[in-house]
């Protein structure tokens, strides 16, 4: 006999589009509730996220009735988590122990059930969660098998669970197993009945673990028709049911009757494709070959290790810059001396900014969507102004690099400048419409883009984004859908030289055009772009200065920032000698726009454009900001070009458009030149 304790994951992002979340909820959540109390022997185990579970709330508050029915009669058992699904190992403790006592209480309110497990988040786990789990009321967590394998436990020894223990704090641990994960939905039930079989041989008391996203019972491309019209997921209730080789269990129960396998120590870990999409593309293709030479000898894989989660913030610095956002928010928060009340509204928005979907990307879009982005930082934002401690011109390791960054925090503006990195602004929040203007993604190279330029195309006959296995009726997996695109999306696969963050200085050959830079090829005289500035700071002024970067000739960049209420000035100072015409030119890397005004007329925000002698160009964002960019004394040349990536979602390759690039520059005949800036924002 085996037990199966047999879980689903439903989320949805916070700030997802309602018609998405209602699809998912027609598509999958409630067909399989509804499914779930016809299969009267049948016990699941669920996690619903917070941000799902609000919208349930408003929008659905049948499906939580019948949940709650479900709970109540035993059939059906909830886990905990962070109140807004963040990845817990990317949290201060304080919020850590906040979000998940949060979620907690509210699901005994709702359900009138304590829960005593937790749905760790992507399996992100380290060691040193143990203790704030515990002290947040958790007895026990689910995790991936990938995470015992990784420290020497072999297949035959993960039925069950293991305690783990932080400074004398005991937790219990899970393992899903991966085989199932695979074979659930998407081959026969045969197949999964032929596993419960095997695992049956063995003497004692056997567990047998699946939790997985409930959108591959019904949102995944193809699932709906397999799950549900096809009959596959009332075979499964009902063979499995039926068998006398299984028996459904919840996690407490199980919990309750038997003892842990012994004791155990995990490695930094969460399932194993997430530590293949946190590699760059090339330490991937070589991690890649290593496994393929490995699988003659499947026991070898366990000795293989892929990335961890963390750095995502290393690959992605813009994923980065969220969270040390979110960090210098979190610091405000718990340091204010506010009565806990005053202080309660911004720490809800700052629970809300720590959603975890904005912050990696793998399979799925996340951190290419820019709407995820967006929701982040209006939440964190938001909590800044709730709390209204702004903390003015200082300096501060804003992003984590080990050296100070220039911050100015007022009441209308955050500006982030990083002399480290060429003098460039790193962020700039205007708190009045709770936008980052610099929300923007770099083109970069992605592991899967390899096999878009291969193909050129992966487009069946049912259309882009659609794939079809090859085992007969069964649905592909997510992991094959996402390697189809729309057809001539390869055109898109370009890649900048450098992050794009704004105030970046060039030095273009006088030929250059937008064209050069929409495709990343413009030649450039000199590389300047993130040499390191030497900076002063004076009150609401900020002076950056880079000398003597041409050998044997005299050259400098000067740049002052002076900040007024809703505006900057900008002066720029340079010379460079090249013994040749140039372009000067400056860089703003906008988030995506609603229009661009230059001259009185209107640009289109996807069109590659060149205007020339303009004296002021105006960004519109669709929240009614606006961003002017204004000369104060010569008037500039501008290019206009949209920032579009391919990255890979549940649909397939999909181009995105991410931002928008304004480039400032001028002609120059001679080796110096000042030109004075104006930037507004209302």
């Amino acid at each position: 006999m085996v037990n199966f304790a047999f879980g689903i994951h439903n989320h949805q992002p916070l700030d997802n589009f309602d018609k998405v979340i209602e699809e998912n909820f027609q598509q999958a959540y409630r067909p399989f509730l509804t499914a779930l109390q016809q299969a009267g022997n049948v016990k699941v185990n669920f996690h619903v996220s917070g941000s799902l579970l609000e919208w349930l709330q408003e929008n659905h508050p049948d499906y939580i009735d019948d949940l709650k029915e479900l709970v109540g009669s035993g059939r059906a058992e909830l886990l905990t988590s962070g109140l807004y699904e963040p990845i817990l190992t990317l949290l201060p403790e304080e919020d850590l122990i906040g979000q998940v006592t949060a979620y907690s209480e509210r699901l005994t309110r709702v359900f009138g059930v304590k829960p005593r497990g937790l749905w760790l988040t992507e399996r992100v786990w380290e060691q040193s969660l143990v203790r704030p789990l515990v002290q947040a009321g958790v007895e026990y967590v689910v995790v991936d098998d990938t995470h015992f394998r990784n420290v020497g436990v072999p297949d035959d020894e993960l039925a069950g669970y293991y305690v783990t223990e932080d400074q004398g704090r005991t937790l219990a641990v899970f393992p899903v197993s991966k085989r199932l994960r695979y074979l659930v939905p998407f081959r026969d039930v045969s197949e999964t009945l032929r596993f419960m079989s095997e695992q049956s041989q063995y003497a004692g008391t056997r567990l047998a673990t699946l939790f997985d996203d409930g959108e591959k019972f019904g949102s995944w491309p193809g699932t709906h028709d397999h799950v549900y019209r096809g009959g596959w997921l009332k075979r499964f209730f009902q063979e499995l049911g039926d068998s006398p080789d299984v028996e459904f269990t919840l996690f407490s129960e199980f919990l309750d009757r038997n003892p842990a396998l012994g004791r155990i120590y995990l490695d930094n870990a969460s399932y194993e494709e997430m530590g293949e999409w946190v590699m760059a593309p090339v330490r991937l293709r070589q991690y890649e070959r290593v496994k393929d030479r490995l699988k003659e000898d499947p026991r070898s894989l366990s000795f293989l290790r892929a990335g961890y989660f963390r750095n995502f913030l290393v690959k992605y610095p813009e994923a980065n810059r969220l969270h040390k956002r979110m960090l210098y928010v979190s610091r405000k928060v718990h340091a204010s001396r506010k009565p806990d009340a005053k202080r309660a509204p911004a720490r809800s928005e700052l629970y809300k900014g720590q959603a975890n979907d904005a912050y990696w990307h793998g399979i799925f879009g996340g951190l290419y969507l820019p709407h995820l982005r967006q929701g982040a930082f209006r939440h964190l934002i938001r909590a800044d102004n709730l709390l209204a401690e702004n903390q003015g011109l200082h300096l501060a390791d804003f992003d984590g690099c080990g050296r100070k960054e220039i911050i100015f925090d007022y009441k209308q503006v955050l500006l982030v400048i990083s002399p480290n990195q060429g003098g460039t602004l790193l962020e700039f929040d205007d708190k009045g419409k709770e936008i980052n203007w610099l929300d923007t993604m770099t083109r970069r190279l992605e592991s899967y883009h390899a096999r878009l330029k291969k193909k050129g195309s992966a487009v069946g006959e049912q259309g882009p984004g659609v794939a079809v296995a090859d085992r007969g009726k069964n649905p592909a997996s997510i992991h094959e859908h996402a390697q189809t695109a729309a057809e001539g999306i390869e055109r898109y696969l370009v890649y900048d030289e450098e992050p794009r963050y704004s105030l970046l200085d060039h030095f273009y050959a006088l030929e250059t055009t937008v064209q050069d830079c929409y495709q990343g090829t413009a030649r450039r005289l000199h590389n300047v772009e993130l040499a390191f500035r030497n900076s002063e700071l004076e009150r609401h002024k900020v002076i950056t200065s880079l000398t003597d970067f041409l050998e044997e000739k005299p050259s400098h960049i000067y740049k002052e920032m002076v900040l007024e209420p809703n505006r900057a000035l900008l002066t720029c100072d340079i010379h460079a000698n090249f013994w040749q015409p140039y372009r000067y030119a400056l860089d703003f890397n906008l988030l995506p726009l609603k229009e661009l005004l230059v001259g009185g007329r209107a640009l289109a925000p996807l069109a590659v454009e060149e205007v020339a002698k303009a004296t002021e160009v105006q960004a519109v964002h669709e929240s009614g900001a606006r961003l002017t960019l204004r000369s104060r004394n010569v008037p500039f040349d501008l290019w206009l070009y949209p920032v579009e990536t391919v990255s890979s979602s549940e649909r397939g390759a999909e181009r995105i458009h991410q931002g928008n690039c304004l480039v400032l520059h001028w002609a120059q005949h001679r080796p110096a030149g000042v030109f004075e800036l104006e930037m507004a924002w209302s």
